[in-house]
């Protein structure tokens, strides 16, 4: 690994990525931009890398030092077409403005025979420099907006949108306008899920129930300090009771939802609260659920549009597959040296690569696995040396080289890729 330079990376990927696109045909109209980071377990005061910081883990693991590491990959199975290894304390916005120049690069080298390619990436890029960066670059691209910023296209309620069921988008329904973005003017798209509504309405009642939990304790060990049923140790204070409710409350959406009172009685805290069942319903009405999509791709229907953000997931499970400590796992990684981590991360991106391509290769004969099955059925296909003794006195013993047995999925596996041309 020390024999390659960091700065030789680029070049390495560009001509692998060239290949790969040249040989296997590639889908590139729509590519997906994304960007996590890793935790590692590298010591706090070591100084050989400055990749490794300590900044907001994706993974909640505050302690740790993180890298980060930005992806571009195809709709066609998550195929990686460009990633770059970055201070894992820079937020994302300014990740994707720094890698600018990297992506208008690929898009030139990408794009022979491709009449359009569309960027799609999620809020957590949004920037007035990255979106002047997309209005001048080759790309069209759709996005997300953060909904709390467009208070507005919030007040578009679900009976003003159009059902997409028979566009093959079954409980999703859509409100097309036109709405300014980072000063120019967008097409915007306010979706509602009732698959997304439900999944998130359940989530926020599981934490209010967990915050009804919390206050209707704290409420009966005060209440047994007034009664004078705890007599030992530290009385509890104003300011130690409000800070434990405070941070009860500090979840996104809770201190909507809970009107908490504090206050000193008798020498003593005391707490009162309710739940808020209007904020719940406005929530419900306003928020839970929906997405507000903007792009300048004008020409494309709702449902592409839809479709073109759901593509995302691409990404996302690419990240999911990098973070598998099983199968090209990022971590746990033995390096400590910022070109050991760069070189690590770079065989990790190519061995997703080269299984995506035998995921793809497999899916085109119908074979539909994930890449961990496909790596645990073709590690069960094993050649076995046999050894027979010689067939007269003095004789030499006799090789036998023959297949371990294979399952039905192994045998199709094996036929497909042609691994008889591997045999001995």
């Amino acid at each position: 690994m020390h024999r390659v330079p960091v700065s030789a990376l680029p070049a390495i990927e560009r001509d692998i990525v060239a290949a790969m696109t040249r040989e296997f045909g590639l889908d590139l109209r729509q590519v997906l931009f994304d960007a996590t980071n890793f935790f590692t377990y590298i010591n706090t005061f070591n100084e050989h890398s400055q990749l490794a910081q300590r900044g907001h883990s994706k993974e909640g693991r505050r302690s740790l030092r993180i890298i980060g590491v930005a992806l571009l990959v195809t709709t066609d199975f998550r195929l990686p077409l460009l990633h770059r290894t970055y201070p894992g304390n820079r937020p994302d916005p300014p990740t994707f403005q720094s890698l600018a120049a990297d992506l208008a690069s690929r898009y030139r080298e990408l794009a022979a025979g491709t009449e359009t390619v569309t960027l799609v990436f999620d809020k957590g890029n949004n920037s007035r420099q990255n979106l002047d960066w997309v209005e001048r670059s080759p790309f069209h691209f759709i996005g997300s907006l953060v909904p709390t910023q467009h208070p507005h296209l919030l007040e578009v309620s679900v009976d003003r949108m159009r059902s997409l069921e028979a566009n093959g988008l079954p409980g999703v329904r859509a409100y097309r306008t036109e709405s300014e973005v980072f000063g120019v003017q967008r097409t915007v798209l306010v979706t509602w899920n009732q698959r997304l509504f439900d999944a998130q309405c359940r989530t926020l009642l599981r934490e209010t129930e967990k915050r009804r939990q919390h206050l209707r304790v704290l409420q009966r060990q005060l209440r047994r300090w007034r009664d004078g049923k705890i007599r030992g140790g530290r009385k509890p204070s104003l300011a130690a009771t409000q800070k434990k409710v405070d941070g009860w409350l500090r979840a996104r959406h809770m201190r909507d939802l809970f009107a908490v009172q504090v206050r000193e009685v008798d020498g003593l805290p005391k707490v009162n609260y309710r739940f808020q069942r209007r904020a719940w319903e406005q929530l419900q009405r306003r928020l839970l659920g929906k997405t507000l999509l903007f792009t300048d791709q004008a020409g494309w229907s709702d449902a592409e549009l839809v479709r073109g953000y759901r593509a995302q997931h691409h990404v996302e499970s690419a990240f999911r597959q990098l973070k598998d400590s099983d199968c090209i796992a990022i971590r746990p990684q033995y390096h400590w040296t910022d070109q050991k981590i760069a070189m690590h991360v770079f065989c990790c991106v190519l061995a997703l690569m080269l299984c995506g391509l035998l995921q793809r290769e497999l899916s085109r004969h119908g074979v539909k696995d994930s890449i961990p099955a496909l790596l645990d059925a073709l590690r069960g296909i094993r050649e076995v040396d046999v050894l027979y003794p010689a067939r007269e006195e003095g004789g030499e013993p006799v090789l036998r080289t023959t297949l371990s047995r294979m399952t039905d999925e192994q045998r199709t596996t094996y036929d497909i890729l042609g691994l008889e041309n591997l045999a001995i």
